[in-house]
């Protein structure tokens, strides 16, 4: 068996202030059992990818406006 990756507090305190730096709202960051460190954007004060917001978002809001109550999930 392998030994986890180790990880320190600066090499987390990097990862977060660079993804700040490109613009990005850290809202979690997880390590894995094997070591690997996660961070997770997205959230509130996001900002939304390089192609702009997600075009279906519309699409499936005007979907839920026109179908009755009973039938939305």
């Amino acid at each position: 068996m392998t030994t986890p990756a180790s990880f320190r507090k600066a090499d987390v305190t990097r990862l977060v202030r660079a993804l700040e730096a490109a613009g990005k709202s850290v809202t979690s960051v997880k390590i894995d059992p094997l070591g690997n460190v996660v961070a997770n954007c997205g959230g509130p004060g996001a900002t939304a990818g390089e192609d702009g917001p997600n075009p279906w978002d519309e699409v499936l809001s005007n979907d839920q406006e026109e179908r009755p109550a009973a039938e939305r999930h």
